[in-house]
């Protein structure tokens, strides 16, 4: 029985892949079992996201109060970086602490889901989150939970979205010397959390968060060609999994890509759900949420079945069942678990929401803590209030 939490630790990395050589060969040698039992024990996990990675919605007081001109991403603190950098590092150093390790192990979860570390293409982000994430495996470790790790900035954008650490546009896949950076970004990142100290707590890591390959074929031929780079960068260092993310494409437009029957272990599809991103979504009915969210599962397990085995799960999702979030869709800018073990498990978005001074910002729906605190989230995942809701 696993009863340990998987860790997704948000991460903006500046770095990209290798030429778009078409070498699909997974060209490493006898693989071995990974930390976590993927395929045979459900993933449940949670994500720390607007720890490492600023995200407005997630601590909106952080961008109120700083002022003007308008801080809307992790580049654009750079004018005061002096004044920045104090404020980041009292972020960074209570938003997260290892008390909230503690509570999400005790929640039963078993995975939780992390930014900047190369800066030599001139981009203005504030560094020094690094030993943090350090520190969260640490943590992960004393309390027997497994860590995710998740790049969401690449250098350039990968998607435009503030998640990615720079809003506006995308340019990571038009310029080489961003996928060489990427690359050697997680590179490093593997061969670090490979080492002993930190053995059996990082079990996977996600090379690119959410690229936005509706945008162009340019950018999905581009993350198509990296996923396979990457996964010789990831999975050199014997048992770490590789995560992939659908890029908004339908999963069946990634059937038999690095399947295990042309010689890939270890790799993992994390496809990302949300129903609250449209105007038809949100006036869905609670029993349309339900169906819709029932449908998925199945659908990941019809397709994992079809795919050439990968395991797959929904690497992010929210119980809310609305958008109207201060700065959901940009700072200045307008406002399911049984299903998804139907496949191989779930990642929460996301654990906590940051206080204000006056008042709690409106995003409890979205906190998996203050669901647990609120009883809309069950203490024991692993034992549903209605465990036949899918039929």
């Amino acid at each position: 029985m696993w009863t340990s939490v998987l860790f997704l630790l948000v991460i903006s990395c500046i770095t990209l892949s290798s030429p778009l050589s078409g070498n699909h060969s997974p060209n490493i040698e006898a693989r071995v079992a990974p930390h976590f039992p993927y395929g045979s024990s459900p993933v449940r996990g949670v994500s720390l996201g607007g720890w490492l990675v600023l995200e407005p919605w997630i601590t909106p007081s952080l961008f109120d109060n700083t002022g003007k001109p308008a801080i809307v991403d992790d580049v654009r603190p750079a004018p005061r970086p002096g004044n920045c950098l104090r404020v980041l590092k009292n972020h960074w150093g209570t938003f997260i602490t290892e008390a909230d390790f503690a509570t999400i192990a005790a929640a039963g979860l078993n995975h939780i889901g992390f930014w900047a570390f190369d800066t030599t293409g001139g981009e203005r982000y504030i560094t020094g989150q690094f030993p943090y994430l350090r520190t969260a495996v640490t943590w992960a470790q004393n309390h027997g939970l497994f860590v995710l790790i998740d790049l969401h900035g690449a250098p350039g954008s990968q998607n435009g979205y503030d998640d990615s650490g720079h809003r506006g546009s995308i340019s990571w896949n038009i310029d080489q010397t961003n996928i060489d950076r990427m690359n050697a970004i997680i590179k490093a990142l593997a061969a670090e959390f490979s080492k002993p100290q930190y053995a059996n707590v990082v079990s996977a890591i996600a090379p690119l968060n959410e690229p936005a390959a509706y945008t162009s074929l340019w950018l999905l031929s581009t993350y198509r060609q990296f996923v396979y780079d990457s996964y010789g960068n990831i999975c050199q260092n014997g048992n770490l999994v590789e995560v992939m993310h659908d890029a908004f494409q339908p999963l069946d437009s990634w059937n038999r890509i690095m399947s295990s029957s042309s010689g890939y272990t270890n790799v993992l599809m994390g496809t990302h759900h949300y129903q609250v991103f449209s105007n038809a979504e949100e006036v869905m009915t609670w029993p349309q949420h339900i169906s819709t969210a029932c449908d998925c599962g199945v659908a990941m397990v019809m397709w994992a079945s079809t795919s050439g085995n990968l395991w797959t799960i929904a690497g992010e999702f929210t119980t809310t069942p609305y958008d109207c979030v201060k700065y959901l869709n940009g700072c200045g800018l307008g406002c399911a678990t049984i299903a998804f073990e139907k496949a191989q498990g779930w990642i929460y978005w996301t654990w906590k929401m940051r206080l204000a001074l006056l008042f709690t910002e409106s995003t409890d729906e979205w906190s998996y803590q203050k669901g647990l605190a609120g009883g809309w989230i069950l203490q024991d995942p692993t034992d549903p209030q209605y465990p036949n809701i899918c039929g």
